[in-house]
């Protein structure tokens, strides 16, 4: 599930199932509200 932070970036955490470590992964995303 996706975690969101300030601005239009999103950070989606996951777990990574190979290495058993917990990762956060900063997305840009366009959003218009």
């Amino acid at each position: 599930s996706p975690v969101y932070v300030e601005g239009d970036i999103e950070t989606r955490v996951y777990n990574d199932s190979i290495n058993g470590l917990v990762k956060n992964v900063p997305e840009i995303c366009i959003r218009r509200d």
